[in-house]
């Protein structure tokens, strides 16, 4: 039995983030619990409620727990980081938060706190939030 987990475990599967981050966090201690246990059965991996969050988020009827709202002001060249990696992005001076793409915070070298929230945009879309890096140096750029 542990032979066929361990076939299973070195599928490749072609999910998008997105998908892998609507059954995060659940999904994760699953598999982190996995490879702890060799034993464990994989059918313990609760599918349908994966299958659910996966459909429901596709159709847009999913709930959140808890939203924050931000309403950017305008696309700007902002360099993030201490190395100061350089990005055009949708900026709010006055918000609590600012978003950017994962792989920009693994490339700028931001240390991340993870978390799982939501934020809905001024035109009503929502956008997970996966981590957050706090007290970031932001140099906006100068000038039209």
């Amino acid at each position: 039995m542990a032979q066929i987990i361990k076939k299973v475990l070195e599928q490749k599967i072609n999910l998008t983030l997105e998908q892998i981050l609507v059954m995060s966090p659940k999904f994760f201690n699953q598999l982190k619990n996995l490879s702890e246990e060799e034993k464990k059965s994989i059918s313990s991996i609760d599918t349908k409620e994966i299958q659910t969050k996966l459909m429901s988020h596709h159709l847009g009827n999913y709930e959140q727990p808890k939203l924050h709202y931000s309403c950017p002001l305008r696309f700007m060249q902002v360099w993030v980081g201490e190395e100061g990696h350089e990005i055009m992005a949708l900026v709010d001076t006055g918000s609590e938060l600012n978003i950017i793409p994962a792989d920009l915070a693994i490339k700028a070298g931001l240390t991340t706190r993870c978390l799982n929230m939501y934020s809905r945009g001024i035109g009503g879309h929502c956008t997970l939030i996966v981590g957050l890096a706090e007290f970031t140096p932001i140099t906006l750029a100068t000038g039209e």
